[in-house]
């Protein structure tokens, strides 16, 4: 697993691992811009994330989680899901 150098890159990567090597490598494969990409994979995962978190998804959990979805580095993991 690779640490990121915030917090909440680190635990989406590691949460989603499988999910997002897919993401990126097959089903965002053919898109060659970056900001296209970026988007394409910050919407899906909000997507993920959401799912997930379903039952939580109430009062102040949802304005934490809410935050950190602005503060994952989708660059960060784009480029390392594509080099491995």
């Amino acid at each position: 697993m690779k640490i990121f150098t915030n917090r909440e890159t680190t635990l989406v990567s590691k949460w989603f691992d499988g999910n997002l090597d897919e993401l990126i490598n097959q089903k965002g494969a053919h898109i060659q811009d970056e900001m296209t990409l970026m988007s394409f994979v910050s919407e899906q995962l909000e997507e993920m994330i959401k799912e997930e978190l379903n039952q939580l998804s109430e009062g102040y959990i949802s304005e934490i989680i809410g935050d950190s979805f602005q503060r994952i580095n989708y660059r960060a993991l784009i480029q390392y899901y594509r080099e491995s």
